[in-house]
């Protein structure tokens, strides 16, 4: 999976924005090792989508865990997230928005 994260932010500290960034992945991380989907479906905004590749979005907090309870199911015990780099989006109205791309 490629995750793209897409923040909307008030602060100009790329370097800030990057240790917010790390920090969430951790927890995710931990989440899912715990085997913790209601944790990790957490960890979504009311309005966050996944997007697996190759198919539909997965909307929604329910539907979120539902996914990565599968996911869980099939075996896979740990993930890692990596941040490979911020990009600034000042074309996005509202506060300034970064996209994460790992």
């Amino acid at each position: 999976m490629l995750p793209l994260l897409a923040i909307g932010c008030g602060s100009d500290n790329k370097a800030d924005l990057a240790a917010l960034i790390s920090a969430a992945n951790r927890s995710f991380e931990s989440a899912f090792q715990a085997q913790n989907a209601g944790a990790v479906a957490a960890l979504y905004t009311s309005s966050g989508q996944l997007l697996p590749p190759g198919a539909q979005p997965v909307t929604g907090t329910a539907n979120i865990q539902a996914f990565w309870q599968a996911v869980m199911g099939m075996g896979i015990r740990s993930v890692r997230l990596t941040t490979n780099e911020l990009l600034e989006r000042l074309d996005i109205g509202g506060p300034r928005h970064w996209l994460g791309a790992g």
